[in-house]
């Protein structure tokens, strides 16, 4: 139930991300971006997800790490579920972020 909420949740996100590549590298991404007239983004998202889903193929299937955390996790992750279920059993309305960190400077 938490890990189907969580990976939903979680496909519906974007990430931004804020990094330096070295110069040759940063100096093809924008060769190639000025020729096929694409942002550098889209090369930078492309490649990740590309990467990814290689090192994901390489995974065990039988071991998806979302569903078996680690074992010095383990309890933190079990503890964290429990509370999860326990907050949406008691159908007490969630507080935004925003709200939570209101008048906190």
């Amino acid at each position: 139930m938490i890990n189907d909420y969580l990976t939903d949740t979680l496909m519906s996100i974007n990430t931004i991300i804020s990094d330096q590549i070295p110069q040759e590298p940063g100096d093809l991404l924008t060769k190639v971006a000025l020729t096929e007239e694409r942002s550098q983004s889209y090369y930078v998202k492309e490649g990740l997800e590309q990467f990814f889903h290689k090192r994901l193929d390489n995974l065990p299937d039988d071991n998806p790490p979302e569903d078996n955390p680690p074992d010095d996790n383990a309890q933190d992750y079990e503890d964290a579920r429990q509370a999860y279920e326990a907050f949406i059993a008691s159908g007490e309305p969630a507080i935004p972020l925003d709200e939570v960190f209101k008048g906190i400077p």
